[in-house]
């Protein structure tokens, strides 16, 4: 949810390339966050049971809550209506065909991520017999990548179209998908 705001927040706040430069550092900064989790509870669970996880991550969601009932709404016109009436609404953007592509497109892409990072102790640690220090050391490549990402993304996108850039890495994707095949 915390990642859906922060877009909704950046798409009300910028326009044009402005918006598109600081979308990517805020979207680098949504995707860290399950790349770094891992090596930050490894690093806990040095100094803290499992129960202080939970503690933590509790802390972690009071503040957030806590910063959401502070903010400011920065939309500049809402909309009152119905909650069904959004659901009409939403209907009418995904007759939006080149939307609905892209839609599909990031979410797939967001599913296999998904599932790496769900499966991905078990195949460092049980199939590579990792220890979980070890593991993490491993897993912060990807937060590292999360991180560099988007800075490559706002290099290309001076030099290309954003529809390139986006069937560059689709093809990269599906290549790299196969070669793991």
């Amino acid at each position: 949810a915390a990642g859906v705001v922060a877009t909704a927040i950046v798409k009300d706040a910028y326009s044009g390339k402005k918006r598109a430069s600081v979308l990517a550092i805020v979207q680098s900064m949504v995707t860290i966050a399950p790349a770094v989790a891992p090596v930050l509870g490894a690093y806990l669970l040095k100094i803290m049971s499992w129960r202080g996880i939970f503690w933590t991550l509790s802390f972690i969601g009071v503040m957030a809550l806590v910063g959401s009932l502070l903010f400011e709404e920065s939309i500049a016109q809402r909309t009152a209506g119905l909650l069904l009436q959004s659901f009409g609404r939403l209907g009418r953007v995904l007759q939006n065909r080149g939307f609905t592509y892209l839609l599909v497109l990031f979410s797939v892409g967001g599913i296999s991520a998904l599932a790496f990072i769900a499966s991905s102790t078990y195949i460092y640690q049980d199939g590579f017999h990792l220890t979980s220090q070890a593991y993490s050391l491993y897993f912060s490549l990807n937060a590292l990548g999360s991180i560099v990402a988007p800075m490559i993304y706002l290099w290309l996108a001076r030099r290309f179209h954003a529809e390139k850039i986006i069937l560059a890495c689709y093809v990269m994707t599906a290549a790299s998908g196969l070669l793991v095949c």
